[in-house]
């Protein structure tokens, strides 16, 4: 469930699992075997920077396009577009958490709101009374929240 902190270590090793299997993968497209070598080695000593944030472009060819390089904490969405559920609203920010539903995308603020955006055909707006929301999910064409007892 998105908003828990299990959820980051799930998606951590999803997608690392994820990365060997592309590796194993691009190593069986090319009759080779993998090895030490083609293994990416994590080192303790890595220094992260801060990206430069580019915008990403809509495109038909959703499959290949990648939203680019960006500054840590912002939400990027990518894909189709048909609905706008690729287009993040503009100055999103206290962002804790994220969700995607069918044709839109959920954002959960740290003051316990939720924003929404894309496909709207099936109510998917926020109610204006939801608040003090501590997790959020999107369905196929619905979203949930959790809002704790007092």
């Amino acid at each position: 469930m998105i908003g828990h902190p299990e959820a980051l270590t799930r998606i951590t090793r999803a997608a690392l699992i994820g990365g060997l299997l592309a590796i194993v993968a691009a190593c069986s497209g090319s009759g080779t075997t993998p090895t030490t070598a083609s293994v990416p080695t994590p080192t303790a000593t890595a220094t992260l920077a801060l990206a430069t944030p580019t915008a990403a472009a809509a495109s038909a060819t959703a499959a290949t396009t990648s939203p680019g390089p960006v500054q840590p904490g912002t939400v990027v969405a990518w894909g189709q577009n048909t609905y706008g559920q690729t287009k993040v609203p503009a100055g999103l920010s206290g962002v804790t958490a994220i969700a995607g539903g069918y044709q839109h995308g959920l954002a959960l603020k740290s003051d316990g709101t939720v924003v929404s955006w894309g496909d709207n055909s099936n109510g998917n707006t926020v109610p204006a009374s939801l608040s003090r929301v501590s997790a959020i999910a999107g369905g196929g064409r619905f979203s949930l929240a959790i809002v704790p007892n007092p």
